[in-house]
């Protein structure tokens, strides 16, 4: 087929998708409507993870990527038209994101009750970056902290049941430019089930798409070996050893090229 011809058929095609966006965007403007009169949220990440699977499982897999980005811009794109609907200023929310066996939710402040009976478990703690909490507005401090601008921060969620296991989150690093600093922790009866390691993986794609970033960063306690054998399993690299002032206390720095190199 001549090159003319290509572009006369993805011309037509180019008029059909326009045509069906818009007819898309309507029935998002009524959808928009009708949460605004019974006042429902806007964004409902349950539906969005919905609309994803579907993408996933129908997806030719030549263009399974690809097809995903799209669906993720057409769903930003339709978020932000009901939000002017109903007068809210359009906004970049975390996006949902389901692994083979867990659903990530974004965290919000509202979730400090669930987040505080694993922030209050010392045998939760002991291996954290923060010390083990007494309050709940202390984890409601915590979570406002995951969830500072440009980072993705989740609750985390058993696929099949919904039952809350936990806190994943990516920010963005003060130590590396384009960097994402991992944090994790998970409720004691939901260790050892590869849960870290499917979260892990799950990073190494989240990190560029949505932030942009081409490292991963994992800060742990040197003596907690479960989480520095995980990492090394996932791919990452002890990059150095950071002492406290007393020298009581190692934090190993483990990274990941997503793209490039890490400086060591």
């Amino acid at each position: 087929m001549e090159l003319d011809e290509i572009r006369t058929q993805i011309n037509a095609l180019n008029e059909e998708l326009l045509r069906l966006f818009e007819q898309r965007m309507q029935l998002c403007g009524q959808v928009a409507a009708y949460k605004k009169e019974h006042h429902l949220d806007i964004f409902v990440p349950a539906r969005e993870v919905e609309i994803l699977e579907w993408v996933k499982e129908n997806a030719l897999e030549e263009f399974a990527d690809y097809d995903l980005e799209f669906f993720n811009t057409l769903l930003n794109l339709s978020r932000n038209y009901q939000q002017s609907i109903v007068g809210e200023v359009p906004s970049t929310p975390v996006p949902p994101v389901k692994t083979e066996r867990l659903l990530l939710l974004p965290l919000s402040p509202e979730d400090a009750e669930p987040v505080f009976s694993l922030t209050s478990n010392p045998e939760v703690t002991k291996y954290m970056r923060f010390d083990t909490h007494s309050t709940v507005q202390e984890t409601r401090r915590l979570i406002t902290s995951y969830c500072k601008p440009g980072n993705l921060s989740y609750k985390v969620l058993l696929a099949r049941t919904g039952e809350f296991v936990g806190v994943f989150a990516l920010k963005i690093s003060e130590d590396i430019p384009a960097a994402a600093d991992i944090s994790l922790f998970l409720a004691p009866d939901s260790w050892n089930q590869g849960y870290a390691f499917e979260l892990l993986s799950a990073a190494r794609d989240m990190a560029p798409r949505f932030m942009g970033a081409n490292h991963l960063l994992a800060y742990v306690v040197a003596d907690h070996t479960a989480s520095c054998h995980v990492l090394e399993k996932a791919g990452f690299h002890l990059l150095k050893t950071l002492t406290s002032d007393d020298g009581d206390s190692a934090l190993l720095v483990y990274g990941l090229p997503l793209s490039g190199n890490l400086s060591h």
